[in-house]
């Protein structure tokens, strides 16, 4: 949910990497969620080193393992 809602709202930086602009308030309510579940997510995410998470930035760094991630 999170990449497909990156590649719809998101854009590409000077480098090539999607970033989405997002408070975690309002992708809580996109996915259906909690916030606390979606901050753990975000925070799992990143842990992994598969996004990173700046203020209400999410930089997408490794978009094939979330699009592994979500077909498991």
């Amino acid at each position: 949910m999170l990449l497909k809602m990156g590649n719809k709202y998101g854009q590409h930086d000077k480098s090539g990497q999607l970033q989405m602009d997002l408070r975690r308030k309002d992708l809580a309510q996109l996915a259906g969620t909690t916030v606390s579940t979606t901050i753990r997510a975000l925070a799992q995410f990143e842990k992994y080193g598969w996004i990173n998470v700046n203020y209400h930035t999410i930089t997408f760094l490794d978009e094939g393992a979330l699009q592994s991630f979500s077909s498991v």
